[in-house]
């Protein structure tokens, strides 16, 4: 992700907000949730209040299910 960022910023790209979808059965992110902002505000150079993580899981996502151990 480091090099990600890097590369944007030097095409002059600036990362405004985030918006994460994490799709998991387990474990519950929220105990991480707060942890895994402040990482990624970190890493991604934002601000955490513009910083999104939102969780569900992989029922009714179809071939995404079979695909993924």
């Amino acid at each position: 992700m480091k090099s990600v960022v890097s590369m944007a910023e030097e095409k002059g790209f600036v990362i405004n907000n985030v918006d994460t979808m994490v799709i998991a059965e387990e474990p519950k992110i929220h105990p991480f949730r707060d942890k895994m902002i402040e990482t990624l505000s970190a890493l991604l150079k934002v601000d955490k209040e513009r910083v999104n993580i939102k969780a569900t899981t992989n029922e009714g996502l179809g071939l995404l299910a079979e695909v993924m151990p």
